[in-house]
């Protein structure tokens, strides 16, 4: 359990990983590494509605239907940031990081846009935007919270919509 800042990018106890992952071990009754939304919902109690699938997908960062424990615990940081809009810009940065190098690649912002609702917006206008134009292989997150900052409709549905959880 050590590097838990490092691997998950946030400060989080060791205690709450701990009881975060026996609880998704819980939601995971064929230990398969990733639950769905029913399992999602159900290991919280809580009954399937449009916000809570919306909020899932959300946290399913390659469409899968499906999240790992990385997504989750992320996710349920997210909730805990709800009020803190740079906290929320920046886990999304990390939730859609989804190789873990530090830098959105133009697939990982093309599926950041797509999970916001804005799939037909094209991702390489705004990359190109957030680079200056320079030939890069991923926005870091100073590029990546400059385009947010510049385009807050984008983050806009992270935001409304853990509110309504958080």
């Amino acid at each position: 359990m050590q590097g838990i800042k490092e691997a998950f990018g946030h400060d989080i106890r060791q205690d709450t990983v701990k009881k975060h992952m026996n609880a998704f071990a819980l939601m995971d009754p064929n230990k398969t590494g990733r639950i769905n939304v029913k399992q999602f919902a159900k290991g919280f109690g809580v009954a399937m509605s449009n916000d809570l699938q919306h909020l899932f997908d959300l946290l399913d960062n390659d469409g899968s239907g499906e999240i790992d424990f990385r997504e989750y615990l992320l996710g349920l940081a997210l909730l805990n940031e709800s009020k803190d809009r740079s906290g929320i810009l920046k886990l999304a940065f990390q939730v859609f990081d989804s190789d873990e190098n530090g830098q959105m690649s133009i697939n990982e912002l093309t599926s950041f846009l797509a999970r916001c609702g804005y799939g037909d917006v094209d991702a390489h206008s705004l990359f190109k935007e957030a680079t200056a134009g320079q030939q890069k292989d991923g926005l870091t997150y100073d590029e990546f919270e400059s385009l947010m900052r510049k385009h807050p409709e984008y983050m806009k549905v992270w935001t409304d919509k853990l509110e309504k959880f958080g």
